[in-house]
C-alpha cells in the first residue's frame, strides 16, 4: 500500500508540474507573442507605406498597401484619405499604441486588440475622444510572426485598387479616342491633351456608358511652359465595350437640338441636372484639367513646369 501510495503522490507531482510547465510555457508564448505585436504596431500605416515596412508585414499586404498608398495616381490616394481609414495622426497628433489583448487562433494565426491614443508632441491628450480600439491579424511566416491585416480592411483596399484600376481604364481609352479625333486637326508641333469629367457611368454586362463634359486643349512647347493654343469640347455619352479584357469606345452620343431624341436633356437622361450645373464651373474645371494634364506631363516626360492660356498669366503644376 505504501509503495502504491508512493507511485501515485510522484504520478500527481509529475502531472502538477507539467501543468505548472504548460502554463509558464503558455504565458511566456503569450509575453513573446504580445511584445511582437507591440513591434509590429510601429508599421501601421499612417499617411504614408514606408519601404521598411516591408519586413513587418506578410508579402501581399505589404504589396497591397504599396499599391494603395504608392502605386495610385496620388490625387486618387488622397480623396478617399486612406491614412485616416487606418489610423491616423493628422493634425499634429502622433500615434500610441497599447496592447491589451492577444488571441492565437491556431499555430500560425494570432489576432492582437490593441488602443492607440492621439497624442500631442508635449504628451497631452484627450482622455475621452482620443481612444480608438484596432485588432491586427498576426501571421507567423517561416518562423516570423508578421501583420497580416489591420480591422480586417484588406479586403476593402483590394476592392478600392480593382475599382480604381477599372476607372483608370475606362479614362485612358476615352482619353485615346478622343486624342485619335483630335489628331485630325492637330498641327505637326501640337499636342492635345484633353481634360475628362466623368459625370456617370453605368456598367451593363460587357458594355460600359460614360456621360461626361471632355475639354480639347492643344499645346506647343515654349522653353519650360506648355502653351494652349486652341481648344474645343465634347460633351455626350460614351459607349465602352470589353473583350477579353480590353475596353473599346465603339460609338459616341453627342447632343444634336435640331432631333428631339439628342438633345443633350435626353442623352444625358437623369444626369443632365449635374451636366447643367458643372459644365459651366471653371472653379471645378480647372482643378480637373491641372490634375490630368500633369498625369500627361509625367507620362510624356516633358521637362515642362507650367501651363499658359492666350491672355493670361502662366500657372505653375
Amino acid at each position: 500500500m505504501t509503495m502504491k501510495g508512493n507511485s501515485e503522490t510522484r504520478i500527481t507531482h509529475i502531472f502538477v508540474l507539467l501543468i505548472t510547465l504548460m502554463m509558464i510555457s503558455c504565458v511566456g508564448t503569450r509575453d513573446s507573442l504580445s511584445q511582437r505585436a507591440g513591434v509590429l504596431c510601429a508599421h501601421i500605416p499612417d499617411q504614408q507605406q514606408l519601404e521598411l515596412s516591408r519586413e513587418y508585414l506578410t508579402k501581399d499586404f505589404f504589396s497591397i498597401l504599396d499599391t494603395l498608398f504608392n502605386g495610385l495616381p496620388e490625387h486618387e490616394a488622397m480623396d478617399h484619405e486612406w491614412s485616416h481609414y487606418f489610423v491616423t495622426s493628422n493634425g499634429g497628433k502622433m500615434m500610441s499604441p497599447k496592447i491589451i489583448d492577444i488571441k492565437k487562433k491556431d499555430s500560425t494565426h494570432a489576432v492582437a486588440t490593441l488602443v492607440v491614443r492621439q497624442v500631442w508632441e508635449d504628451g497631452s491628450f484627450d482622455e475621452e475622444t482620443d481612444l480608438e480600439t484596432h485588432e491586427m491579424s498576426m501571421e507567423k511566416m517561416e518562423g516570423t510572426w508578421l501583420m497580416s491585416d489591420f480591422d480586417n480592411h484588406k479586403k476593402d483596399c483590394v476592392r478600392h485598387i480593382n475599382i480604381n484600376r477599372r476607372e483608370h481604364a475606362i479614362r485612358n481609352e476615352i482619353r485615346e479616342h478622343i486624342i485619335s479625333l483630335a489628331s485630325r486637326q492637330s498641327a505637326p508641333e501640337e499636342r492635345c491633351y484633353p481634360a475628362l469629367h466623368i459625370i456617370a457611368e453605368e456598367e451593363r454586362g460587357d458594355t460600359t456608358y460614360v456621360w461626361g463634359d471632355f475639354w480639347l486643349y492643344w499645346y506647343e512647347t515654349y522653353g519650360d511652359t506648355l502653351r494652349s493654343t486652341a481648344s474645343s469640347g465634347i460633351i455626350g455619352m460614351m459607349t465602352l465595350i470589353r473583350e477579353d479584357d480590353s475596353l473599346s469606345v465603339i460609338h459616341l452620343t453627342e447632343p444634336d437640338d435640331r432631333n428631339e431624341n439628342r438633345r443633350a436633356s435626353n442623352i444625358f437622361w437623369r444626369y443632365y441636372d449635374i451636366f447643367e450645373n458643372t459644365h459651366d464651373n471653371k472653379g471645378l474645371h480647372e482643378p480637373i484639367r491641372r490634375e490630368q494634364l500633369r498625369e500627361y506631363v509625367r507620362k510624356d516626360k516633358l521637362n515642362v513646369l507650367y501651363y499658359q492660356d492666350q491672355g493670361h498669366d502662366a500657372i505653375a503644376f
